[in-house]
């Protein structure tokens, strides 16, 4: 993989994160402070549950979440050729 592939890619990644972000204030956090409630609490507790209820945390994992996202699609569909 030459370095104009490398950057093809990173742009790809920042845009799946971009996407991912707009994508957690269209669907909401909902459906991720539950699941994040459900790991952190089967660790520590019911009481975290308010604290992880969304915000940051929801946010990165739908950023990150389309960052792999895109660039594995872009990698898989070899779109940088």
């Amino acid at each position: 993989m030459t370095d104009p592939d490398r950057a093809k890619l990173q742009v790809a990644a920042v845009i799946g994160a971009v996407l991912g972000i707009v994508n957690c204030y269209v669907v909401g956090f909902g459906w991720i402070a539950i699941l994040l409630c459900k790991l952190i609490g089967a660790v520590d507790g019911p009481a975290t549950c308010y604290v992880v209820g969304g915000g940051w945390i929801a946010i990165l994992l739908y950023a990150l979440i389309g960052a792999v996202v895109v660039s594995a699609a872009i990698y898989k569909l070899r779109a940088f050729r």
